[in-house]
């Protein structure tokens, strides 16, 4: 049994449905599993972790955890709690979806947190794999309002180059991980990136080739970044922490790595291909699933 935490969120039901095909039984945990949406066969429980109470039947009797901790300052303890209580349940292994260059962290908030939760799995004394990826290519469906109503996309650090990633790669790397009878991957830290370096303007230049549509890029200071990300939901100390990162003058990694090729057996998938999946989610909200063309419950801080 494989319990997947977070498992109504971007990487998490990916993870599930991928588990599902391959015939492994999944036990999902989530805080609502009344509205939890997660197909036949899937075990839906409740669990919290921040409530360490609702943690032990969720994962008594399982043997693997994939974790994912939500991001934020409360994120380590979280992953330290899991791992505890995962312990006592009898499970033998953690997969913990953390951050690229959580190992190097230095004036980054969200590579800090990730770290320390690294550091409390491990502490655990529960075999171990981190999973480091970039930020996500999903987190380009916030534009898709703007681009729709004003043909604009409004960022900071928009020259600024980062390998981001699709989900569906991470989620193949926790299945093939996940999946392995062996100890091969026990104790290792995958950094995982998209094949290539693109800045938002990049990205946004490869959506307005797929539209057809001219899209103009504001490049936004950060502190008025900050407060439109508060006033559109985003945790203020997210926000915080992203702004940092530019403010130390590195806002994202822009390094390559060919994890998802050596241990999926298939090159990243591309921005472009990415957005080819999903490029009526920025013509209109009615042309295309609604799950295809929402941002998920984990949102990776990238």
């Amino acid at each position: 049994m494989i319990v997947v935490t977070g498992a109504t969120g971007t990487v998490g039901r990916l993870v599930v449905d991928g588990l599902i095909a391959a015939g492994q039984p999944v036990r999902a945990m989530t805080r609502a599993p009344e509205r939890a949406g997660l197909p036949p066969g899937v075990e839906v429980v409740a669990g919290d972790l921040d409530r360490p109470d609702s943690l032990l039947a969720a994962f008594r009797g399982a043997e693997k955890i994939f974790l994912l901790s939500a991001p934020g300052p409360a994120s380590p303890a979280q992953d330290g709690r899991a791992a505890t209580v995962a312990r006592e349940a009898g499970v033998s292994y953690v997969v913990k979806l953390s951050a690229l260059g959580a190992d190097t962290a230095t004036e980054d908030p969200i590579g800090r947190w990730h770290l320390s939760g690294e550091r409390a799995v491990a502490k655990s004394g529960l075999a171990y794999t981190f999973l480091r990826p970039n930020g996500f290519m999903t987190n380009a469906l916030r534009w898709a309002r703007s681009i729709r109503e004003e043909g604009t996309v409004s960022v900071p650090f928009a020259r600024a180059p980062s390998a981001v990633i699709d989900p569906a790669d991470i989620a193949a790397v926790a299945l093939v991980v996940l999946s392995d009878a062996s100890d091969l991957h026990d104790g290792k830290a995958y950094p995982l990136t998209g094949p290539e370096a693109l800045s938002a303007a990049d990205q946004v230049a490869a959506l307005a080739d797929a539209l057809s549509w001219p899209i103009k890029v504001i490049d936004v200071p950060p502190e008025i970044a900050r407060d439109r990300m508060v006033a559109a939901g985003m945790a203020p100390d997210i926000a915080d922490a992203l702004m940092a990162r530019g403010r130390a003058g590195t806002p994202y990694d822009p390094s390559v790595h060919q994890t998802v090729e050596r241990l999926v057996g298939r090159p990243a998938r591309s921005y472009k291909q990415w957005v080819a999946d999903h490029v009526n989610c920025f013509r209109s909200p009615h042309t295309s699933s609604p799950a295809d063309c929402q941002l998920g419950q984990h949102r990776h801080s990238h």
